[in-house]
């Protein structure tokens, strides 16, 4: 039987401070914390309703190693901080994108098994939380530059409106290869009050690891399973790999760009395509995972006089307990 284990926790942290280039401007800062299991103990009415979603369509569903049927549950809180690239200049910059913070907590679900001869998952994320003061951006950013002796961002009085945010994101994951080398494909969506967007992209691996689904960059945990014909879940010898991946998104609105700033006008424009390449490593013995990528991001905004903004530039420490 196709089994894979449940309890795990998750601490992921982006920043521009740890990449060759080291400056602020579009994505900036985030951090996601994540824990996997049910902290009640047991499924409610609504987990079985979102498991049976997930799960639609999926042949030969895994199930958990210590509660048969139920599906991969997990509560996330995650911070994310926007800004423009001159972060000392306290006055409004119309011509670069607006300052911005997002605070959300959230619930996913997700599935796994096989579709078409290769393992596949779906994991359904449900998100609710805020832009603005309530997002807690500006201290946050504040704190880290105050510790790190970079310059103070002098500019969160201009930032987005204070509002209300809610989403809800569906991907679909699915793994071709062997314990060596793989590559796993991905799609999906998400639907929200700040954005909207389909995407696209795929991530190869090579190094040693057992049978999992693993995509750095678009779903931070590895979904490790093991199965009684095929590859088995991996040993606690250590696991390690590297990979490379891209992701291609197509937005039909982005509020977190075209949103309305609280001092001055905003000239910027949305791009409505959007890319990411991502590469890193992973290394992993025990219980224990640590991945670090580095990511290149395509511009998200157009603006008069300047058609082509520089790209972004960050990277992503993983540390996972399972």
């Amino acid at each position: 039987m196709c089994e894979f284990g449940t309890q795990a926790y998750l601490v992921r942290f982006d920043n521009d401070l740890m990449t060759s280039r080291n400056i602020d401007g579009g994505y900036t800062s985030g951090i996601r914390i994540e824990t996997f299991g049910d902290l009640a103990g047991r499924a409610t009415p609504i987990d079985e309703l979102m498991d049976g979603i997930a799960g639609s369509g999926i042949g030969e569903p895994c199930v958990t190693d210590n509660a048969g049927g139920r599906g991969l549950h997990s509560w996330f809180i995650a911070q994310e901080i926007y800004t423009p690239a001159a972060i000392e200049v306290a006055e409004p910059q119309p011509d670069d994108r607006p300052w911005a913070g997002v605070l959300y907590v959230g619930r996913s679900w997700e599935a796994v098994g096989r579709r078409g001869g290769a393992l596949a998952a779906r994991r359904i994320e449900m998100g609710f939380g805020f832009v603005g003061d309530a997002s807690l951006a500006r201290q946050a950013q504040e704190r880290i530059h105050r510790v790190t002796g970079s310059d103070t961002p002098k500019g969160w009085d201009s930032q987005l409106h204070n509002r209300v945010a809610a989403a809800v994101r569906v991907l679909e994951r699915r793994r071709w290869g062997n314990d060596h080398a793989d590559l796993v494909a991905h799609a999906g969506g998400m639907l929200g009050t700040l954005q909207g967007y389909a995407h696209a992209g795929a991530t190869l691996r090579y190094g040693r690891f057992g049978c999992e689904i693993a995509t750095p960059g678009v779903v931070s945990h590895v979904l490790r399973v093991s199965e009684a014909e095929g590859c088995q879940r991996a040993s606690d010898a250590a696991r390690y790999f590297g990979f490379i991946g891209i992701d291609v998104r197509a937005f039909a609105w982005n509020e977190v760009i075209d949103g309305k700033p609280r001092r001055g006008v905003s000239h910027v424009r949305s791009e409505h395509l959007a890319g990411e390449l991502r590469a890193g490593f992973s290394y992993g013995v025990g219980r224990w995972t640590i991945t670090y990528l580095m990511a290149w991001r395509r511009a998200e905004y157009s603006v008069s006089g300047m058609p082509h903004p520089p790209s972004v530039n960050y990277a992503s420490i993983v540390l996972l307990y399972e």
